[in-house]
């Protein structure tokens, strides 16, 4: 039976509307609209994650200390327009008039730079479009808090508005920052008529497809995908029924792909977030997996490489903090030409797992209480388990392939890393009650 386990994280929003002229307010405070993270998103899955805090600087026109405020961080090799958004539809849909005249918020900032305010509207069918963006304003002194204000009494938009997005250190046209950004917000402001209320977000953060059922992947236009016997459960992968992948070259971005359920996300703002799944196919190639929303998202590579058999790849996120991808992306020798002999285009995969490293398995998920020391590591690691004897561990590469194999009974086990190369492993630990996959790093 399919295995399609969702641990969701709800937020409850609680946003004052009137049916018309309706002030949105986000104040940060407890209880209040804004206050919990999960209504903000970092467009750029490598930018540090937003953080709702305590005012660390309570001056200026924001003198409250015991104030909560947003903190978003941009990072020195951000993308010139770093910054952070709404998730779509968690401020409801919305639209303007001629009631509207400003939009103003409070900011703190460590560096003086350009900050800019986009409003973008609702799925369209082929994406979001921008319903406006406003001229990026600059903050006039460093670490006080200032009022920056918009005059957007000239905007009215043809269609609904359900985002806001904030460039915290808009540097496009401008020299390259020299020094990482800290921006503090409070109390944005401004007046709309209210079309619809807020969906509230689901934060995906453990999913599990087997195969065993239909699994709502698909091919693209040109990909044929289709679920099949599994045609070699001689090794590590002993399920009934995989999926298969025909035609990888046929187009030059053919891929198998899979959308979670509308107003739902994976969660990538916790700890040690990344992907494993097996492949199977009759030559070594490289793989790509990428999550997006319309068509924008990070890629992650991995390379098979145990032709004819079964092989693990691993795909490591935990470098992006981005919770508004909803599209799980799968790509098989992305930039080469159709193959003469049509049988080397035919690939399977199968146990399509996210969540975090140290319960991704393909087994049962069990709690297995257990020490690794040193991680990291220059030589060796010592694990040590206890509630459960350890019967053996495998160790992996990155890229999926299998570098130790070793047998232990007790609560005890030592890895000889000394002859690895520097890099992330992932081992596989084997227990009387279960198995569990750990993260190793060897420095």
């Amino acid at each position: 039976m399919k295995k399609i386990t969702l641990l969701l994280f709800i937020t409850i929003i609680s946003i004052g509307y009137s049916q018309t002229n309706t002030n949105y307010t986000f104040t940060f405070e407890d209880g209040t609209n804004g206050s919990d993270i999960s209504y903000w998103n970092v467009f750029e899955g490598d930018t540090p994650a937003p953080e709702v805090v305590t005012n660390p600087d309570p001056d200026g026109v924001n003198t409250d200390a015991s104030t909560k405020v947003l903190k978003l961080n941009v990072l020195t090799g951000n993308a010139c327009y770093a910054g952070a958004e709404t998730v779509h539809g968690t401020v409801g849909v919305w639209s303007l008039d001629n009631s509207t005249t400003t939009f103003s918020m409070m900011v703190n900032k460590s560096t003086i730079g350009r900050i800019g305010i986009k409003f973008v509207g609702e799925y369209d069918g082929s994406g979001y479009p921008t319903v406006f963006e406003l001229t990026s304003q600059s903050n006039t002194v460093v670490n006080q808090w200032e009022t920056l204000s918009w005059d957007i009494s000239s905007y009215a938009p043809s269609v609904n508005i359900d985002q806001i997005v904030i460039f915290t250190d808009f540097t496009c046209g401008d020299p390259n920052r020299s020094s990482d950004s800290v921006t503090y917000i409070d109390n944005m402001s401004f007046t709309a008529n209210k079309k619809a209320e807020p969906v509230l977000p689901v934060f995906v953060t453990s999913w599990n497809v087997d195969f065993e059922t239909a699994s709502g992947f698909v091919g693209d236009n040109v990909t044929s995908f289709s679920e099949v016997a599994n045609p070699d459960n001689s090794g590590i992968n002993t399920s009934a029924t995989v999926a298969e992948i025909n035609g990888i070259n046929v187009g030059l971005y053919s891929n198998a792909q899979y959308t979670l359920p509308s107003g739902s996300y994976f969660d990538f703002a916790g700890n040690d977030k990344g992907f494993s799944l097996k492949v199977r196919g009759p030559r070594a190639i490289p793989v790509k997996l990428k999550v997006e929303v319309a068509g924008n998202g990070a890629t992650v590579d991995a390379n098979y490489t145990d032709v004819g058999n079964w092989q693990t790849l691993f795909f490591d996120f935990t470098t992006y903090n981005a919770r508004s991808w909803d599209k799980f992306v799968l790509f098989f020798d992305i930039e080469s030409a159709p193959s003469a002999n049509g049988a080397d285009d035919i690939f399977n995969f199968d146990d399509v797992v996210f969540g975090a490293y140290n319960t991704l398995s393909t087994k049962p998920v069990v709690q297995i209480d257990s020490q690794i020391y040193p991680n990291p590591t220059q030589n060796s690691w010592l694990i040590r388990t206890q509630n459960s004897d350890i019967n053996r561990i495998s160790l992996y590469s990155i890229l999926g392939k299998h570098v130790v194999a070793m047998n232990a009974s007790g609560r005890t086990a030592k890895i000889d890393g000394s002859s690895l190369r520097t890099g992330i492993y992932f081992a596989v630990i084997e227990t009387t009650i279960g198995s569990k996959t750990v993260k190793l790093v060897k420095i």
